[in-house]
Parts: C-alpha cells; structure tokens; sequence
C-alpha cells in the first residue's frame, strides 16, 4: 500500500507586495521643477533621483553609492552598478530623465558641493553623500503629499 503524504502546511497569510499604479507613479516622479521655482536645486535632485532609482530598478544602497564617473557618457543607456553581494548589474538610465539628471550634475549640484563631496551622484545639502534614511524620508513625503500614503523606495524598483 503506498504511504500518504502529510498535506503541506500554510504557514498563514502574506500580504502581496504594494506597486505602484501607472497614474501614482507618474504623480509621484511628476514633472522636473522649473528654473525658476524657490527650491530649484532640491526638487531637482528630488526629481532625478527618483527617476534614475526608477528606471535602474536601483536598490536603495546601489542608489546612494552611484557615482557621477558610472553614468553613460552619451547621457542616457547603460550603466553599471555593484549591488547586493558586491554583483555587478546593468542598469538602463532612459533618454525621458537624462536631461533631468545632466540638469542636476551641471546647474543644481554644484550649489551644495564642497571640497569633501567626491564624486557621489546625490548629495546633501551639506555636501555629503545622502543616506538611506534621507533618501527614505524623502520618498515617503513626497508620497504622502502627492498620493496620500507612505510609499517605501523598494516599491520603485
């Protein structure tokens, strides 16, 4: 007689992981600032970083260590990013944001880089290269101002 199996057992429920609707992504990238708005510099590096976090499907470390000399020299393709385990991944920056981030490298940057800075894609305004828990606070606001929920930078990639 052939020996039953035991049923498998449901270790209970697990919420699915939230994404992010067409409409809630475009309203929470938006569109890049204008030259002329009081925050300029901010939004924009606001705006690119969203933007390259979003189209790499960047972790949020891979992130914050991407450095200007890793970027595409034409401006938009692919790039090169060292990721979990030290593995290196290919990554695309589209031609929709290159303009966005070209802006924040040559115009906004440069208003908070210092002498320490290095060559760190996003910085502070201290000049420092931003952490994750800035880079957090900053998509969760901007997610609860403009779609009226906290959103986490996982739910980007």
């Amino acid at each position: 007689m052939p020996s039953r199996r035991e049923p498998v057992r449901c270790r209970g429920h697990r919420p699915l992981p939230t994404v992010l609707s067409t409409e809630d992504l475009n309203r929470l990238i938006g569109e890049p600032p204008r030259p002329k708005c009081n925050h300029y510099a901010r939004e924009l590096r606001d705006h690119a970083l969203m933007a390259v976090m979003y189209d790499g499907g960047l972790r949020l470390m891979e992130l914050i260590n991407l450095r200007i000399s890793q970027l595409p020299a034409e401006g938009w393709g692919w790039y090169r990013v060292i990721g979990k385990g030290r593995k290196t991944r290919n990554v695309c920056l589209f031609r929709s944001h290159a303009e966005v981030v070209k802006a924040w490298i040559e115009v906004a940057r440069p208003r908070y880089a210092n002498p320490d800075t290095g060559e760190w894609l996003f910085i502070s305004r201290r000049g420092s290269r931003m952490d994750t828990a800035s880079v957090q606070r900053l998509i969760g606001k901007r997610a609860q101002e403009r779609l009226g929920r906290h959103v986490w930078p996982h739910v980007l990639r």
